[in-house]
């Protein structure tokens, strides 16, 4: 059962459960049989944490999306239909990103960022092992795995591929929202 929780940020939407764990088990899997980059592998190689692109390379170097756009692979397809029909995200995606990070919220959860919460706050996912939740619990992260839905408005072998926003992000960076979904094997964070 997918539920949306009232967040204080505008513009930031939390959905508890929005892929079940059957879903999760088996976009890991297929996640697993392709290469991972970062950690000295292109692209992308000066990344602390494996990753891998979709759709299109962004390059964390220089800013800016870099290669031939190509197709979404199908095992992203049932996630990318959700978004849309839940009215969660409101263009077709053209780029996914996948991050991997070794050790918060939810399992299988998904946060949208529009707006404010997107632009005038500082997101990231802590780089702490262990974590304590207001009521006291202890959290102790194992493997988690973000999955970062946009809309790349600017391509490499497009002409106003160099055209930078007046906040200096990357024209390619200025999607209406950015849906991310999450997953691990025990817990996770966005």
């Amino acid at each position: 059962m997918r539920v949306r929780v009232p967040q204080a940020v505008e513009g930031l939407d939390l959905y508890l459960d929005y892929v079940t764990e059957q879903e999760e088990s088996d976009l890991i899997a297929e996640l697993d049989k392709h290469e991972w980059a970062g950690r000295g592998v292109e692209p992308n190689p000066e990344m602390k944490r494996r990753h891998q692109h979709y759709g299109g390379t962004f390059s964390y170097r220089y800013r800016r999306v870099v290669g031939r756009k190509h197709p979404l692979p199908d095992m992203f397809s049932f996630l990318s239909q959700r978004l849309r029909d839940d009215d969660v995200y409101d263009v077709v995606p053209n780029s996914i990103i996948v991050n991997e990070y070794e050790a918060g919220q939810a399992r299988r959860s998904l946060v949208v960022m529009n707006g404010s919460s997107r632009y005038d706050y500082k997101h990231g996912i802590s780089k702490d092992l262990v974590e304590h939740a207001p009521d006291g619990t202890e959290i102790v992260r194992s493997r988690r795995v973000s999955i970062t839905y946009r809309e790349f408005l600017v391509w490499e072998d497009d002409p106003e591929a160099s055209v930078v926003r007046e906040d200096g992000e990357a024209a390619s960076l200025s999607p209406p929202s950015s849906a991310h979904t999450c997953s691990q094997k025990s817990t996770c964070s966005t």
